[in-house]
């Protein structure tokens, strides 16, 4: 499990589910130091996390293992390309998941960039 000391940066959710339209998402730049938190994101089936990197060289970012009560906590690292590079990241409740349904995000050593989140449309 990832603790920090200091309050996480907030990532909104922008909603792209059924009936809400084209959303325009807030990328936000990346918090490498205090990482970052994704209120809620437990609570919903299809969420995206999109991480811009704009590092001259790749860096990582990473979904921090969920709570130890989870059948399968554990963390999961994207290697995101130098300069222009866009990754995807896609939480999973059994794995990343915190107690309060929220999701953590972490980030390498002097990455720089934007990220953002958005909860998907649930298709049947």
């Amino acid at each position: 499990m990832s603790i920090h000391l200091l309050a996480r940066t907030e990532i909104v959710l922008a909603d792209l589910s059924a009936g809400n339209g084209a959303v325009q998402a807030a990328f936000v730049a990346v918090d490498q130091t205090n990482g970052m938190r994704i209120a809620n994101a437990g609570k919903y089936r299809n969420v995206l996390i999109v991480v811009r990197n704009t590092n001259g060289t790749a860096r990582v970012a990473t979904l921090a293992a969920g709570r130890s009560t989870l059948p399968n906590p554990q963390a999961s690292a994207l290697s995101v390309a130098a300069t222009t590079g866009e990754g995807y990241l896609f939480p999973e409740s059994d794995k990343h998941e915190q107690a309060d349904e929220s999701v953590y995000l972490d980030f390498a050593a002097s990455f720089a960039g934007t990220v953002a989140a958005f909860i998907l449309p649930d298709f049947h």
